[in-house]
């Protein structure tokens, strides 16, 4: 590693960021609302939601109803549905690949219980390229606090100010400023709109194609 180097570690949200999973998430959300017999919103509005703690989004979404049930309709579906539809999106794989031969620490820092992130992770040619995962199972504050953020610093044996956040939503990018890091957006997001990105949820960067980043994180000063 070059210790010169202002960020010395990448961290990485996983919905959405590294793996597409957005069509599962959408189809577990219309099974949800199908079974409760209610409509569901438009997709603009399931996908404001991406990136807050399951448990947080139900209580919020369905006040009247008991939030544990409906985190049980949803995930009881889309655990039937996870393996064989999701997929890693075009080229992050060699993305990683690249931060690690550069010499970067590397971790995935997702709400996702680590129950159900394990049977992505380790289907896939990265799993071994992360020093470290914190998942929703290991904290009980979640985006935008910043303890996840933290735990992952500490894992690597970092400070915040040398690390950067990758994610693709609103939850990721006000968890990175409070975090006290820099945030990047990945613009294959669906859930962080142009109109949408101010205030906390403004990134200091937003990357196009996923060669990007590495130039981005070893140009920081």
């Amino acid at each position: 590693m070059n210790e010169n180097r202002k960020i010395k570690a990448v961290l990485f949200d996983f919905d959405g960021t590294l793996m597409n999973t957005n069509d599962i998430i959408f189809r577990s959300w219309y099974h949800t609302y199908d079974t409760i017999g209610m409509t569901a919103p438009d997709d603009t509005e399931i996908a404001w939601t991406f990136g807050e703690p399951l448990r947080e989004t139900m209580a919020r979404i369905f006040p009247d109803r008991d939030a544990q049930e409906m985190v049980a309709i949803y995930r009881s579906y889309q655990n039937e549905i996870f393996k064989g539809t999701v997929n890693m999106f075009p080229r992050v794989d060699r993305m990683v690949m690249d931060l690690k031969a550069a010499g970067f620490r590397t971790a995935i820092v997702t709400s996702r219980l680590w129950s159900l992130l394990t049977p992505a992770v380790y289907n896939f040619s990265i799993s071994d390229e992360f020093d470290t995962i914190v998942s929703a199972s290991d904290t009980k504050a979640h985006k935008p606090d910043p303890t996840c953020l933290f735990l992952a610093c500490e894992k690597l044996g970092i400070s915040p100010e040398e690390a950067i956040y990758v994610g693709d939503s609103r939850f990721d990018i006000h968890c990175a400023k409070n975090a006290g890091m820099k945030s990047v957006l990945v613009g294959w997001t669906v859930c962080l709109p142009p109109e949408k990105r101010s205030g906390l949820y403004l990134p200091d960067f937003v990357i196009s194609e996923p060669e990007e980043l590495i130039d981005i994180v070893c140009n920081i000063n």
